[in-house]
């Protein structure tokens, strides 16, 4: 497994395998090789169920170096790095990682596909080329939601039908113990809430500009952001800004599985104005905490 995805703060892709991994690794008496690479960070530990069937490595190569190795060069077999060949590899993003062993791939969204002015440049560069291959020469695919599976098979063919499986996501915040999140400003008693990522797929300018008509049929509330700034997301985050200075809108960075659950729990609603999702992780785990969505 290429565990990168969940090497630093956890979010959709990432969020998603940890919680595969370990189960899977947990589950089933096979051997299990783990890699995570990056130049500066290292791999928390504490995120695996680690047992005696697990090899983990942790390689100080750039993040962008590998995939360029794996994903344009199609250079260095998963095995290489531990000097042993592999039988499966899956890999959490809808790439072939190099070497001779069967692959699984999970796809998320076809978003690249569908609507690329919604995706940055690296994911085009890293994974558009040469998704149909993967698609073609993989043994087996994830798709994430039915909409997913549909979405492959309008693109690239009906004869993928029988190699496509679709397994939803599942919610680990059963298992955290929530905390209140570190916050510079005292957490409204009733506020809405956004979770995600501030890029332009995810639509959070249309909250922003809405949000002086929605306090002003309900001035007890606020919106409450929590996201971390994404790519050509200046434009919006002045607006930001500015809601900010109103007083309208208090915004709180990612930091924690813990501190998130507890906005869930204590929001009054969950807005999701994602223009395009191929699951839409934040709708099933405000569910999962009692909260409306819309």
């Amino acid at each position: 497994y290429d565990i990168r995805s969940f090497l630093s703060n956890e979010t959709g892709i990432g969020i998603y395998f940890k919680n595969l991994v370990n189960q899977i690794i947990t589950s089933y008496d096979h051997r299990y090789y783990l890699l995570s690479a990056s130049l500066k960070k290292r791999f928390d530990k504490r995120k695996l169920k680690l047992n005696s069937n697990v090899v983990l490595k942790d390689k100080r190569i750039p993040v962008s170096l590998l995939d360029l190795l794996w994903y344009r060069a199609k250079l260095l077999p998963f095995g290489f790095f531990f000097r042993q060949s592999m039988d499966l590899v899956h890999s959490p993003v809808p790439s072939l990682i190099p070497g001779r062993h069967k692959q699984i791939i999970t796809v998320h969204d076809l978003c690249l596909v569908d609507s690329p002015e919604l995706v940055n440049q690296d994911t085009i560069s890293n994974f558009q080329h040469d998704l149909h291959e993967s698609i073609e020469k993989a043994d087996g695919i994830v798709a994430v939601s039915e909409f997913t599976k549909d979405r492959i098979l309008s693109n690239f063919g009906n004869q993928y039908q029988s190699k496509i499986k679709v397994i939803y996501h599942g919610s680990d915040l059963d298992d955290i113990e929530e905390t209140m999140p570190e916050s510079s400003q005292p957490l409204p008693e009733k506020y809405l809430l956004y979770v995600g990522t501030i890029e332009p797929r995810k639509n959070i300018s249309v909250l922003l500009r809405a949000i002086d008509d929605i306090l002003g049929e309900h001035p007890d509330l606020k919106l409450l952001v929590c996201g971390n700034k994404g790519w050509e997301s200046d434009q919006t985050y002045r607006l930001l800004e500015q809601k900010i200075i109103e007083k309208k809108v208090i915004h709180l960075p990612y930091s924690n599985r813990a501190s998130l659950k507890y906005l869930y729990r204590n929001a009054s609603l969950l807005l999701f104005p994602s223009i395009y999702e191929g699951f839409g992780l934040p709708i099933l785990e405000a569910a999962h905490c009692g909260t409306s969505v819309a």
